[in-house]
This record gives structure tokens, sequence and C-alpha cells, in this order.
């Protein structure tokens, strides 16, 4: 099997699929590009062999159609090859940190978290691939790297008393303490801490009646 990247063939092209009903299955994965993907089986490996099924789960996609998604054959095979992008992000912005520089971190908002798919990860991939837990929270991320609830870098504070604040995501880091954004800003608006107080039920959407006091930028 062959992935290529443009016109440049990457990986061991060591998979043979000698069966009819034989299935190339993708998973959790992110293919970063708009550009297409094609998979390539060599004749001299697998000569003449039925197309077989290629299927994307769970998966991010550059491209908005699924059925567009080209497989190459580098000789004809029997039939035709079918294509499924089960449970998968097509064309969607994965909204990285800084991809121009190599940073493909999750930002707060992106799609790809708790996207994945638990049942297809390895049972001895315990952590993702800057060293950290695999799964956080619990259902895996899209892409190589779990989002781990970390709050933005920027801050930005309320400045009018009484000011009401519209998020629609809300995630908590290993600390306690749970960030609240606004995804079309994207945005950070506040965070807060149980510290043993009720403040609420926090799934329904949060109502604060009392004071609080900022301790950004400390």
């Amino acid at each position: 099997l062959r992935a290529y990247r443009a016109e440049e063939s990457v990986g061991d092209e060591n998979v043979c699929l000698p069966l009819p009903d034989s299935r190339v299955y993708l998973s959790n994965s992110v293919f970063a590009s708009a550009e297409p993907l094609y998979l390539s089986l060599p004749g001299s490996l697998c000569p003449d062999l039925n197309c077989p099924k290629v299927q994307y789960a769970h998966c991010r996609i550059g491209q908005a159609d699924c059925p567009e998604l080209p497989v190459v054959f580098e000789l004809p095979c029997q039939g035709t090859a079918q294509l499924a992008c089960t449970n998968s992000i097509l064309g969607e912005d994965p909204l990285f940190r800084d991809p121009a520089n190599g940073d493909y971190r999750l930002l707060p908002c992106s799609p790809l978290i708790d996207a994945g798919a638990n049942d297809s990860l390895p049972g001895d991939l315990a952590e993702d691939y800057s060293g950290f837990q695999r799964v956080y929270k619990d259902v895996v991320d899209i892409g190589p790297l779990e989002y781990r609830g970390d709050a933005a870098e920027l801050l930005p504070i309320p400045d009018q008393a009484g000011q009401t604040l519209a998020a629609d995501r809300a995630y908590c880091d290993l600390d306690g303490w749970t960030h609240f954004y606004n995804c079309d800003e994207m945005r950070l608006l506040f965070s807060v801490r149980n510290l043993g107080n009720f403040l609420g039920n926090l799934n329904g959407g949060l109502t604060v009646e009392h004071s609080l006091t900022s301790t950004y930028g400390q």
C-alpha cells in the first residue's frame, strides 16, 4: 500500500490485499491538506485484484465531498473502488494552533476534539505524539495530539458590571479549572474553578449572581 502526498510517495509499500472484500481502513487520522488523497496497489505485489473498499472513519479530510476522493491503482483492478467516510469531518477547518510553523496542537474550538473513535485505538497506545495521555476525558480526539483543556494565551476580562457572556464551549483542565469559550470570536471568556461552593448547573448554562474577582494576568 502506498500513500501519496501530491506526487511524492510516502510510506512503505508493504500491505497486500489479496481478497475481493479487503478493506483499507483509516481512522482517527488528519489529512491536513486540501489536496486529493491517493492510494495505490502496486501490480507487482497484488496483480489483477478486485478493487478494495477504502473507508475513512472518524478522520478529518481537506476535501468537502467524500465521493470525490480519488483512489488510483498502478494497474487496472476489477470492479469499482468503494469509498466511505463514516463520521468523518470533510472540508472543515481543523483549527490547528500554528500549522505554518509545524504546530498542530488543537485550538479550544477545534471540531476534532472528542470526535474520534476509542475502539479504533491500539490497546497499547497510552500516549499521544507529545507523550501525554492519549484519551483525555472520555473520547479520543482526531489526530496525533490530544487537546487538554488549556486556556488561551490572551485572557480578555469583562470590563462592565453585569455584562452577559455567551459561551458555547467549555473544557476542564487537569488543575480543576473550567474554561468557557466563544467559538464565533475564538476567544476565552472566563475560567472558574470549583472550590467547594455550588455554582449551578454548568451543562445548562452558568449564571453567577455574586461578583467574581479576576486573577488573570497575575
